[in-house]
């Protein structure tokens, strides 16, 4: 018996099988491995094209583009497209489908002085997104995640959340709803920690100084 490739095709949700089943048809339906390799090649080269390098060796080009590619792998988008072609997500922060973004899978600690200062610069687009992700992360939760993995996690020294939305409103940044970041980051810095969000150790300050 000759043998074949076994091709096999994937449809992924974080909301139903229905989802999935949808995701299915719309990003690969009838197209062959070939294509979809094909595809994801071109979104890939439009993606890392938007740096251009020069003066440096094909070891150090293979480095920077390995980089810039890993630094675009996360965060995870949670949001999928429904029937009818809205951005709906399932939260894990109560369990509930919500209509917009919602992205997952990122520690703040560092990334809001590196990676997301980045996307800032040359993916602008996709800063504001994750940004009204967080609104509504907090909205769905209580407050901003400090680590979302896939919701609240109990790391990170601080609240860095509020540093993305400030980075992004004095480059120009601002698609996103200012007065409802006041709100949540006024409250997230008066009250004290718990697990999923606060400042830790606000209650000693509060009494000790």
């Amino acid at each position: 018996m000759r043998e074949r490739p076994l091709v096999i095709r994937v449809g992924t949700s974080f909301i139903d099988a229905d989802h999935a089943i949808l995701a299915l048809d719309r990003e690969v339906g009838d197209a062959s491995f070939r294509d979809v390799a094909a595809s994801a090649r071109r979104e890939w080269n439009r993606q890392l094209g938007r740096i251009r390098v020069s003066g440096l060796s094909d070891s150090q080009r293979t480095v920077f583009y390995t980089a810039l590619y890993r630094s675009l792998l996360f965060p995870r988008a949670l949001h999928e497209i429904d029937a009818e072609g809205r951005l709906v997500h399932r939260s894990p922060y109560d369990d509930k489908v919500h209509p917009g973004l919602l992205y997952s899978d990122f520690g703040l600690w560092d990334t809001y002085r590196t990676l997301f200062p980045l996307y800032g610069l040359v993916y602008p687009e996709r800063y504001q997104r994750i940004l009204r992700g967080l609104l509504n992360a907090a909205a769905e939760g209580g407050g901003f995640p400090k680590w979302a993995s896939p919701a609240y996690r109990n790391g990170m020294p601080g609240t860095q959340s509020e540093v993305l939305f400030a980075d992004a409103w004095v480059k120009g940044l601002r698609d996103f709803d200012l007065p409802r970041v006041y709100d949540i980051s006024r409250r997230s810095g008066l009250v004290p920690g718990n697990t999923r969000f606060g400042r830790v150790g606000l209650a000693a300050y509060d009494s000790l100084g």
